[in-house]
């Protein structure tokens, strides 16, 4: 399970066979912001985000080839206090996952990509305002009508280290971790309202951000 440890020790080496499925867990998919719809480098890291979620991964551990970008700027978000040294074990995680109830599944909502929120555009004296508001389509819901099939609660929360996370940040986690084939990693900076940083053996390193709401 998650625990305290001083020991700078990771079980494993890091196995970047699956580097593309590795960065496609975390890049986006956003038709106003492009930047984030595919893995790119910067400075001496590769890197993917869908804004709530991030890996980097220095480029001596990359086989394949990404284009650079600027935006965002990655460094900004892991230039972050480092306030503690948690153990967290694969094993542990596919607990507290298994404990995710089941529930109907539902249609994604295409007008906004099962976020519930969708923008909206406003021209005036040749200014473009945008606004993000609640989608019409779905009401905020980000889903429609049932599938008839059983799944995992993706909007449940699991809790680690007094963070709440959704339980498909969760599953993000587990899956990285089998694609790398490593049993654990180090949780380093949890505070309660910002990017929660995990690091991984050879300097990866995983933001994942917590949701109250």
């Amino acid at each position: 399970m998650g625990r305290r440890d001083r020991i700078h020790n990771y079980s494993g080496g890091v196995d970047m066979k699956n580097e593309t499925k590795i960065l496609n867990l975390f890049v986006g998919n956003d038709k106003y912001r492009p930047a984030l719809n595919q893995a790119f480098k910067q400075g001496d890291m590769v890197c993917a985000t869908d804004a709530i979620t991030l890996i980097t991964i220095p480029i001596s551990l990359i086989g394949l080839r990404y284009p650079y970008q600027d935006k965002p700027d990655v460094s900004s978000v892991l230039n972050i206090r480092k306030e503690c040294h948690e153990i967290i074990e694969l094993s542990w995680l596919k607990e507290l996952y298994d404990d995710v109830p089941m529930i109907n599944e539902t249609y994604k909502c295409e007008a906004c990509a099962g976020t519930g929120m969708v923008d909206y555009e406003f021209c005036f004296d040749d200014i473009i305002y945008t606004e993000e508001e609640e989608c019409p389509v779905c009401r905020g819901e980000g889903h429609l009508c049932e599938t008839g099939e059983m799944i995992k609660d993706p909007q449940y929360d699991i809790d680690i280290h007094g963070n709440p996370f959704k339980s498909w940040l969760v599953l993000k986690m587990i899956n990285l971790m089998e694609l790398l084939d490593i049993t654990s990693c180090v949780l380093v900076s949890n505070p309660l309202y910002g990017p929660n940083l995990f690091r991984f053996e050879n300097g990866i390193n995983v933001i994942l951000m917590p949701c109250f709401r």
